[in-house]
């Protein structure tokens, strides 16, 4: 990490402590929080805790087991324990101050019980909501690598028409997308792959399944983790001839999503652009808005902000990264074209694109 990356991290950490004037804060593995502080790779070191103070390096509390994974992390302090006994001492030491904070969303009650017991005489505050803002704001090394991994899978959809075979099923499309993901270097995958043929896309959240897939729309979202970043991509196919009703349908949906992208200028409140792109896919499809227009990614693939959702207030800023994902579904099945964006000088800077036309598919 470079001094300007170590900087910025450092900055983000103080405005946690100087908004509820916390002394520290506690982050329990699997927070998605305690891997974006931490820099671990995300999934390791569950049950480990990671205490963030104010101008001091990150330590992880951790057992021995951790030992190898926690020592090669240049980013942490590791404290080993060996017994219940051993972690009070360790977390009495590093937990001076009066005022700790935590994680709520991530962190049980009978874990908080147990601190109350370990660590007694202190104040545990809840600082999710600072921690969330301040993921809301990428860095640029952020920025960098979603970049990659989304460069990454588009690479891996582009190849769907060369991919697909006769008689191939949802799942078998489904698993080698993923192990092409991990060939290129991923994690893995940010979520189970969704592939959707025929009229089973018009489930928007389609369970993957062993039937074949069939002439029609085929609709595959998709996306990999890589350096612990995410991303989220959606495109849809047409298995055979798509009529002209067809490729209107597809035309409209793309057309709605270039239309919200053009409106993610920086002060913009999200939920606007949610009324706006809604109203937009009624007139050029008629069909509605059916489920958020795009969400935030970052370390998880839905991340901070919570991105266009009806009535959000949520307002768009530098160095914010969202996913755009306008959809129609009907007996036809599911259309859903979506692409990643950086917000950079207060407007859209794509990651992706996604085809302007229909692309079919022969076998």
């Amino acid at each position: 990490m470079g001094y300007k990356e170590r900087k910025v991290c450092c900055l983000k950490q103080e405005t946690i402590f100087s908004q509820k004037n916390l002394y520290a804060v506690l982050l329990k593995a699997p927070d998605p929080a305690f891997y974006y502080f931490s820099g671990i790779e995300f999934g390791q070191s569950e049950g480990s805790i990671l205490i963030l103070k104010k101008k001091e390096k990150p330590a992880i509390l951790s057992s021995s087991l951790e030992k190898g994974n926690i020592s090669s992390n240049k980013k942490v302090r590791g404290i080993q324990y060996d017994s219940k006994e051993d972690i009070k001492k360790k977390l009495s030491r590093e937990l001076q101050g009066k005022r700790i904070g935590l994680n709520s969303n991530w962190i049980s009650k009978r874990t908080i019980d147990s601190l109350k017991k370990i660590v007694k005489e202190k104040k545990w505050i809840g600082a999710e909501e600072e921690i969330g803002t301040v993921r809301s704001i990428k860095s640029d090394k952020e920025i960098r690598l979603i970049s990659k991994a989304v460069g990454e899978t588009e690479k891996i959809l582009d190849k769907i028409p060369k991919i697909l075979k006769k008689g191939m099923t949802e799942k078998e499309l489904a698993t080698e997308l993923h192990c092409r993901a991990l060939k290129a270097g991923a994690q893995g995958l940010s979520f189970p792959t969704i592939v959707a043929s025929g009229k089973r896309g018009k489930t928007p959240h389609h369970i993957t399944s062993d039937k074949k897939i069939e002439k029609g729309f085929l609709l595959v979202d998709f996306g990999i983790r890589m350096n612990n970043y995410c991303s989220d991509l959606s495109r849809t196919f047409y298995v055979g001839k798509a009529s002209k009703k067809d490729k209107m349908l597809y035309q409209g949906v793309f057309e709605t999503k270039t239309e919200a992208e053009k409106l993610m200028i920086g002060g913009t409140r999200c939920g606007e652009i949610f009324e706006k792109a809604d109203t937009s896919l009624k007139q050029k499809t008629g069909h509605c808005l059916v489920h958020g227009l795009g969400h935030g990614l970052g370390i998880e693939v839905h991340d901070f902000p919570n991105g266009f959702l009806k009535d959000c207030k949520e307002i768009i800023m530098n160095n914010m990264v969202f996913t755009m994902e306008p959809a129609a579904y009907g007996r036809f099945g599911g259309i859903r074209i979506e692409d990643d964006l950086a917000i950079k000088n207060k407007k859209a800077k794509a990651l992706s694109q996604a085809p302007r036309e229909l692309v079919e598919i022969s076998r």
